[in-house]
This record gives structure tokens, sequence and C-alpha cells, in this order.
């Protein structure tokens, strides 16, 4: 299952880098693409995760 994160605050690469590596500690998900002008993550999902979780 595919999801689309909409995550504010970033404004280099840097900031892109801190969030996927963050992404990819959780278990159950990988992380397809970040995009640092729209804000947008998108995520593959194994299985069902809390969005809570993913904040």
């Amino acid at each position: 299952m595919q999801k689309k994160l909409h995550i504010s605050g970033m404004t280099c690469q840097h900031c892109v880098r801190r969030v996927e590596n963050a992404l990819r500690e959780l278990a159950g998900l990988s992380v397809e693409n970040i995009d640092l002008e729209t804000g947008i993550a998108l995520i593959e999902l194994a299985k069902p995760l809390d969005d809570q979780l993913l904040r």
C-alpha cells in the first residue's frame, strides 16, 4: 500500500535526508521518494501503520 505524507519545515537536502533516515528506522515501510519542493514523501507500507507513529 502506498501512502503520501505531507511534511512541513524542510528547507534543504539535509532535511530530506533526516526525514528519510527517520522513516527508514520504522519497520514495515520503505521510502519511495521525498520531494523537497512539494513537501511530500511517498512511502510503501508492507502493513498498515498508525498515522500517529508516522508523525
